[in-house]
């Protein structure tokens, strides 16, 4: 189950996704929406990664970007646990889902 936030009142989530079988999981995700060259940076790890002390229960944050990441946000996303997935990843998982909407992340 996944529930998309209002804008007013996300408190930096713009995802909730909720996984119920064969265990339970929940899963804050926070989009966003950059141009290829403007790279999502370490602060933004710190502070999406602070996301899990905001609600009871989350055992994962993931970032996701229409650009990429720096090697520093890499490094200490790895070291706290925080998932990301940059354009190439998003590119990968649109061509597995439905290989028609490729044109939709080439704009």
């Amino acid at each position: 189950d996944t529930e998309v936030t209002q804008k007013s009142m996300d408190k930096g989530v713009d995802i909730r996704a909720h996984k119920h079988s064969p265990y339970q999981r929940k899963i804050l995700i926070q989009a966003k929406n950059f141009s290829e060259g403007n790279k999502v940076g370490s602060e933004a790890v710190q502070q999406y990664n602070s996301l899990r002390d905001q609600e009871d229960k989350v055992d994962e944050v993931l970032i996701v970007t229409t650009s990429s990441f720096t090697s520093q946000a890499e490094e200490l996303a790895e070291s706290l646990n925080v998932k990301l997935i940059d354009r190439s990843d998003v590119k990968e998982i649109i061509e597995e889902v439905d290989d028609d909407l490729t044109d939709l992340i080439e704009k």
